[in-house]
């Protein structure tokens, strides 16, 4: 194998691999970042819901109360109707009594159902107001959520290009070199092949000494960082395609 044509296409692939890196990084922000989103309108919603469930409740204790005017009713006119058979001023006062007594059960159960209309008529008003929100709302995070997936399908696409083009570089590499190449990288933060300067290694900073900055200028052979085990490469016009 080539030694130059070999780190070229490493140079190339780590490359590569660090725009991946950044690229799965920022997607992997994307699910959050839409749940967040989506928050926004479940507030509201939760708040819409709540009105709601505060609105059927009090219709439901009104249709109770209308139920407890009806029984009042009947028992009012069963009383009236046995006003005119009791036969004792006792028995007589006593059925007044009871009669009075409904009547005032009566008036307050329909002051609460005129309460509960009351009440009914303010959640009505909140719930319009809040639907008109939810409205504008929804429409702003379906705004957002249509700018995301956009963002991330175009995301998507960058990575399956990359992916191809890793491929395709891959397949000019070496296999031990390879192998090497992703057992550096998984160890040393994405960076395999570091560059060497007039004195030292760019990824740790150990002193190289001179006869292996000369090997590593020849390009006949991979040559490691001593220190970091890194691949060390000069920074030739013959490698950065500046030539």
């Amino acid at each position: 194998m080539e030694i130059k044509n070999q780190l070229k296409y490493l140079l190339k692939l780590q490359e590569i691999d660090n725009k991946l890196l950044k690229l799965n990084r920022k997607k992997s922000s994307f699910p959050s970042r839409i749940a967040k989103v989506k928050r926004a309108f479940d507030t509201i919603d939760d708040k819409q819901k709540k009105i709601e469930e505060e609105r059927d409740k009090i219709a439901k204790d009104r249709k109770k109360l209308d139920g407890d005017i009806e029984v009042i009713n009947t028992k009012l006119t069963k009383y009236q109707e046995q006003l005119m058979d009791v036969k004792t001023n006792k028995e007589y006062s006593s059925m007044l009594t009871e009669i009075e007594t409904l009547k005032t059960k009566k008036s307050d159960i329909e002051d609460k159902i005129l309460e509960s209309f009351e009440f009914i008529d303010v959640y009505n008003k909140q719930f319009k107001s809040i639907q008109a929100e939810a409205k504008k709302v929804k429409k702003e995070v379906d705004t957002k959520l249509s700018e995301l997936n956009e963002k991330l399908d175009g995301l998507n696409l960058e990575i399956e290009q990359l992916d191809k083009t890793r491929e395709s570089f891959k397949g000019k590499i070496d296999p031990d070199l390879f192998a090497q190449y992703e057992k550096i990288s998984l160890v040393r933060d994405n960076i395999a092949l570091s560059r060497a300067n007039d004195s030292s290694c760019d990824g740790c900073n150990s002193i190289i000494r001179p006869h292996v900055l000369d090997q590593i200028r020849e390009m006949k052979d991979i040559v490691f960082c001593e220190r970091c085990q890194r691949i060390l490469y000069w920074d030739s016009p013959v490698l950065t395609g500046t030539e």
